[in-house]
Parts: C-alpha cells; sequence; structure tokens
C-alpha cells in the first residue's frame, strides 16, 4: 500500500550517525532524498523542510527505513481524501467521504454472459435473475445493442 509519509525531525539526527553504506542505501530507497555521502555529514546538516516528505510502498520500504533506525509518521494512505475541514463536524454536520476502488466488484464475477441483440424485456429477465451489466456494446448498423452480463455462480 503506497503512503505518504514524513520523516521525523530526529531522522537527522538518526542520519548524521550513519555510515556511509547506510546513508547510501538510504539515497537507493529514497532516490529524490538529498543525504551527504561524505564520510562524516556536518554536526549542523539537517533535512531540509521540503525534503522530509515522500510517497512510498510501506510494505516494501518502510521496513528498511525503519531497520535504518529512522522515525516517520504517515499522514496519507495513496486513494483516501481529507475532509475539506476535518473538526467542523458536529450535530447537524454531515460529512461525505467517497472513496473509489476502481473495478473491485469484477473480482466478484466469475459467470460472464453475451445477450447478442438483445431487447430490453430479454435484458430485464437477466437482472432479474441476478446477472449485472458489464458491458455494452452497440453495433454500428443494429437497432439493439449487445451486452455481456456476469455474476456470482450460485447467485440467483
Amino acid at each position: 500500500m503506497h503512503a505518504r509519509i514524513e520523516l521525523s525531525y530526529a531522522a537527522s539526527e538518526r542520519i548524521r550517525k550513519m555510515t556511509r553504506p547506510e546513508r547510501e542505501q538510504l539515497v537507493r530507497l529514497l532516490p529524490t532524498f538529498e543525504v551527504p555521502l561524505d564520510e562524516e555529514v556536518p554536526e549542523k546538516w539537517t533535512i531540509a523542510w521540503n525534503q522530509r516528505d515522500f510517497t512510498i510502498d510501506l510494505s516494501d520500504i518502510g521496513p528498511k527505513l525503519i531497520e535504518l533506525g529512522l522515525s516517520f509518521e504517515v499522514k496519507r494512505f495513496t486513494g483516501c481524501y481529507r475532509l475539506a475541514e476535518p473538526g467542523k463536524s458536529g450535530p447537524g454536520t454531515t460529512n461525505n467521504i467517497q472513496i473509489a476502488i476502481p473495478n473491485l466488484l469484477l473480482f466478484a464475477v466469475d459467470e460472464v454472459k453475451l445477450l447478442d441483440d438483445a431487447c430490453t424485456d430479454l435484458l430485464q429477465s437477466h437482472l432479474d435473475e441476478g446477472w449485472r451489466i458489464l458491458a455494452v456494446c452497440p453495433p454500428p448498423a443494429q437497432r439493439r445493442p449487445d451486452y455481456i452480463i456476469g455474476r456470482q455462480r450460485g447467485q440467483a
């Protein structure tokens, strides 16, 4: 899962104490991160304010950052949205959040059927039996479209 993270302020101190191979590994993990690769990092070196945020794969890079001793805070997960004004909710206030996961329900479809030149009565009878429309294919020289429908096996 991808997430936007922010390195903690303590990360600067940890990076100053890292060995050169550890800093090289850090640059491989976060290629846009500007870390001095000198033998010794200057005592006053800190992470620049615009170098703290990264989008990483938490399952892959996250554990490697922790192994290097770097702490970070997850700011946001990719595909999730913040409320416009968090904390402004209360009685009489509704916050709608819609998160789209494209094609998720297609994983549940394990039976597919083509309705060729289908009339609306035939289509409706299939919909009543639990079939769902996956695609509508309007042919150029026909009056009625073709439908690709699908459902879970055993659903009727």
